[in-house]
């Protein structure tokens, strides 16, 4: 059987929603404003899966995602809102177009859930101010792992959770890196046994150890899938 054309299918499903979303606008092009980076096959095959195994669904009107691993999303009519809006005003700005880093968030998400089989029930995105994804057994968090854009922000994101693990505990005005600095304030509170970044183009998974103050990184080729962590952490 062929595979399928996931990038495309997936970017006919987001102009889809695109089109919904302007629908009833007269202020937005026709169609949806091209986006960077493009669609990785990963990124667009596990967005799909998400889509079809209902892990996640995406409403009709105003692109919110809808599912049960955002923990903490605010709700009007039923509907989740104010977390993840795939289609959006970014910023303000009158321009529509793309929320890129949600849709690597719910194919990151979907990833954990249905290739590294971890249940949605121990899964959290946005779960607070600090990373976009919790990974949780027994209600300790496991993996802290956080999703950015493009390769650029991802570059960025680990040049500073490098500089804040080494420096050891500090606060967020006294850091360089304060943009990206409660990615370590967070691991540094809860101590995740792995710290995990994603973008569409790159992955990069860290060991964690604790002492003195300070979290020791220790890269590793993968993130663990659930029965890889369960092998090496059960007593």
């Amino acid at each position: 059987m062929n595979e399928r054309d996931w990038v495309l299918e997936a970017d006919e499903y987001l102009r889809k929603k695109y089109v919904e979303f302007v629908a009833s606008r007269d202020d937005c092009s026709a169609e949806l404003p091209e986006y960077s980076p493009p669609l990785a096959l990963w990124e667009a095959k596990y967005f799909m899966l998400g889509l079809e195994k209902s892990l996640f669904d995406v409403d009709q009107e105003k692109s919110y995602v809808q599912t049960d691993i955002l923990r903490n999303a605010t709700k009007k009519n039923g509907k989740q809102q104010k977390t993840i809006q795939l289609i959006w005003n970014k910023s303000g700005k009158e321009k529509v177009g793309l929320f890129r880093e949600g849709v690597c968030q719910m194919a990151t998400a979907s990833y954990l859930s249905i290739h590294h089989n971890w249940d949605v029930s121990e899964i959290e995105i946005e779960p607070a101010n600090g990373v976009d994804i919790l990974l949780k057994e027994n209600q300790n968090t496991i993996v802290c792992c956080e999703v950015k854009s493009n390769k650029k922000e991802f570059d960025t994101l680990i040049l500073g959770f490098k500089y804040c693990c080494e420096r050891g505990d500090h606060k967020r005005d006294e850091c360089k890196y304060e943009k990206d600095h409660p990615k370590f304030a967070m691991c540094y509170e809860l101590q995740p046994k792995y710290f995990h970044a994603v973008s569409p183009e790159e992955k990069q998974c860290f060991e964690l150890g604790y002492a003195d103050g300070k979290i020791q990184l220790h890269p590793i080729d993968k993130l663990p899938t659930k029965a890889e962590y369960l092998r090496k952490h059960s007593a």
